[in-house]
């Protein structure tokens, strides 16, 4: 098992701070700088809010049928995310 804590997270990155340039966003600030965050919100919302998933395979072919129904050019929701 793997756990992933800030300060694992800090050392890890600390490995390649030569190589990179992080900059960190606060977790919910505008979605014009972090628009990963309205992703997110529209994928729970349509996967995971009000269900309770019998097991872990279950919960994952609900995102996978929501990934596949996002990437639909046919799809009803396909522009659910689009910027109002």
């Amino acid at each position: 098992m793997h756990l992933i804590t800030p300060v694992a997270s800090l050392a890890a990155l600390s490995l390649f701070e030569q190589r990179l340039l992080i900059f960190w966003l606060p977790k919910y600030c505008s979605l014009e700088l972090n628009p990963i965050e309205r992703f997110w919100r529209h994928f729970k919302d349509n996967i995971c809010v009000n269900k309770l998933f019998p097991c872990l395979d279950d919960l994952i072919r609900a995102a996978d049928r929501q990934l596949h129904r996002q990437n639909d050019f046919d799809h009803a929701k396909r522009f659910a995310l689009v910027k109002d």
